[in-house]
């Protein structure tokens, strides 16, 4: 009986999640519906298998608690959109602790596996945007950080493994492009700078309104620095089903180091 209610759980996981990533990324916003579905169905299932499992009903509340408490905070300091934070809580209710079936892990909270994979899928970004930088730099275009110079050293290796520079005309076409730098005025002189946790939630129905005006008024440089947004909802579902293959992979790697 576990094993089918853990299967429900787990298909209707998949399709809800693959559905939300689907809109997300399209349309950059996720029907309701999804969570009005997801929610309910996760706490029926999640009841159905502590009926018969008893002795699981703290770990599972814990899970549960530490996977919202976590999601919220995420959400509330901007790492996290809306969906994401809805996912993850959604997640946990439907699946609070591994399926029946998973019985090599080395923790038993199933949503905070899934979170660590979510975050560590979503790290294989920054190889996409040092690539392009170190292609920039081979084509020797215009100087990665010109008009930059100024800016911290650390504030530069953060945009090199988190960001890369395009065309103003190319990040326009572009709305899952976000600006990670901006111009200031100081002391009656416009300057550049990196602003590597500024984030717009989407470009908007008028593109232009998101490409500063000043940088089409000064005798500027035609390239912006950008950070590509693909929804981390997206990665959340990667996160799932990795989770589902291999476990916890962060843990699993930590274990097995130990054990050499």
């Amino acid at each position: 009986m576990i094993l089918i209610i853990d299967s429900i759980a787990i298909i209707a996981s998949i399709a809800l999640l693959t559905y939300a990533s689907w809109n997300d990324y399209i349309s950059r916003e996720v029907p309701d519906i999804v969570w009005i579905i997801f929610a309910p169905t996760g706490i029926i299932l999640t009841f159905l298998r502590l009926h018969i499992e008893k002795d699981l009903i703290l770990i599972s509340l814990f899970s549960v608690a530490i996977i919202a408490i976590i999601s919220l905070i995420a959400f509330y300091t901007g790492m996290f959109g809306g969906a994401d934070t809805k996912a993850l809580i959604c997640i946990a209710l439907a699946m609070p602790v591994y399926p029946i079936f998973l019985t090599k892990f080395v923790q038993p909270m199933f949503p905070l596996s899934v979170m660590v994979n979510s975050f560590l899928i979503a790290s294989f970004v920054s190889v996409y945007a040092v690539l392009r930088n170190v292609y920039w730099l081979v084509s020797k275009k215009e100087k990665l950080f010109y008009e930059l110079e100024s800016e911290s050293l650390g504030k530069k290796i953060l945009a090199f493994i988190s960001g890369f520079k395009i065309s103003i005309d190319e990040y326009k076409t572009d709305k899952h492009l976000h600006l990670i730098e901006k111009i200031e005025s100081k002391n009656g002189t416009k300057e550049k700078h990196l602003e590597i946790l500024f984030i717009l939630e989407n470009h908007g129905e008028d593109l232009n309104d998101y490409v500063p005006k000043e940088y089409l008024n000064m005798n500027s440089s035609r390239n912006v620095w950008v950070t590509s947004l693909i929804p981390m909802i997206i990665f959340i579902t990667l996160g799932y089903l990795a989770t589902l293959i291999i476990g916890d992979t962060v843990l699993n790697i930590i274990v097995d180091l130990m054990k050499i």
